[in-house]
């Protein structure tokens, strides 16, 4: 139901329950995201306005939000990157709120004119095929985490697929005849990816004898951690650590180079640059 009052906790509930997965259909990642945003706002209004613990909506105007994001990076040392994800989590909300209730939509439309923050990217250095050999090296296959490993690290390095779409496959989005499968990225855009034979050769052998028995509710996912649940990111960035600090010891080359986020343990995204097939190990 639209809510009937002006108080903030009754936009907030009414966005994250009906409204984004409802008319949005946005991915319980994203929902995550914003309201991760709302709990940092509100912890910064309480810091503020003690007194006042559930503000009306005209209370939370520009220039509250100009300040709430600066607090984000002076305060809490936030990137300009957080801080941009943090301002399109208060344009999404303020745009449903001029969408329900008209007498907002001043207020709304100056939101909405907040610019998003310039930031600078830095180049990325790769693994070449010596250090993809060291990193593949250092997994022990004796155990079925260690199976498991493998095939997790060969198929980041077949598909160049972010962290959260390689937790996110499921059985059935493996197509082992057509040698193909199926990545959904950022807006559940799918693209379907080619595999090579030896990657091909790795997961059949992982899904015949290897995968752990996944509780029923997780039964669906390719990748099943240890406690028979489907793998999280986290779980992602903790094997790539631990295995990209095994092949330094064997690759120094490693040592001086700046890895993408996957393997150092930041932001999803790809982690390990795809070779042709031809060269593939």
């Amino acid at each position: 139901m639209i809510p009937n009052s002006d108080k903030l906790s009754a936009y907030l509930h009414y966005f994250f329950a009906s409204y984004l997965p409802e008319h949005r259909a946005v991915s319980p990642h994203t929902r995550l995201s914003y309201k991760q945003t709302f709990v940092q706002a509100l912890r910064y209004w309480k810091q503020r306005y003690p007194a006042c613990l559930d503000p009306n909506l005209n209370q939370l105007g520009v220039e509250f939000w100009l300040d709430f994001l600066s607090h984000l990076e002076r305060d809490l040392h936030n990137s300009a990157a957080t801080r941009n994800t943090r301002l399109a989590a208060v344009k999404s909300f303020f745009k449903m709120v001029a969408l329900l209730q008209p007498r907002f939509q001043s207020q709304s439309r100056q939101i909405l004119l907040l610019p998003m923050k310039r930031t600078s990217r830095w180049p990325l250095d790769y693994l070449d095929k010596a250090e993809v050999d060291a990193l593949f090296a250092g997994v022990g296959t004796q155990t079925q985490d260690g199976y498991r490993d493998l095939c997790i690290l060969r198929t980041l390095y077949n598909t160049g697929a972010r962290a959260s779409e390689l937790c996110a496959l499921r059985l059935v989005d493996l197509d082992l005849y057509q040698k193909q499968v199926l990545l959904y990225g950022k807006g559940r855009k799918g693209r379907t990816v080619p595999l090579w034979d030896s990657t091909l050769a790795f997961l059949r052998t992982y899904l015949k004898s290897e995968r752990r028995a996944p509780k029923p509710s997780d039964s669906q996912f390719l990748f099943i951690n240890q406690r028979r649940t489907r793998l999280t990111r986290s779980g992602l960035y903790s094997l790539g650590k631990q295995y990209l600090a095994k092949a330094r010891a064997q690759a120094p080359t490693l040592q001086t180079k700046r890895l993408h986020p996957v393997m150092s343990g930041a932001t999803p995204q790809p982690a390990i640059c795809c070779w042709p097939e031809s060269i593939s190990p």
